[in-house]
């Protein structure tokens, strides 16, 4: 039995057991993977496509945790302009 405790994502990598007795040989396999929570995304941008009511928003996709982003939240908020 192989044990990893307080694993980290240096853990994360292929680890073998092997077992050698008078009755012989053998070996097994098991590959580690970490998972961790994402980052947020980052160098967040809007913009408001002139006579519209379009929005374009980008974003640079932060650390994905080793583990496949499969949507994004996006939440509106309304701010007034106060004219500065």
């Amino acid at each position: 039995m192989l044990e990893i405790k307080e694993v980290r994502a240096a853990d994360v990598g292929e680890y073998t057991c092997f077992l050698s007795t008078s009755g012989g040989n053998d070996s097994r396999s098991a590959r580690l993977e970490v998972i961790e929570l994402p980052y947020a995304p980052g160098a967040v941008s809007a913009y408001k496509i002139e006579g519209t009511k379009t929005v374009n928003v980008s974003w640079t996709a932060g650390f994905d945790g080793n583990s496949p982003i499969i949507k994004y939240i996006v939440q509106k908020r309304e701010v007034q302009n106060n004219g500065s």
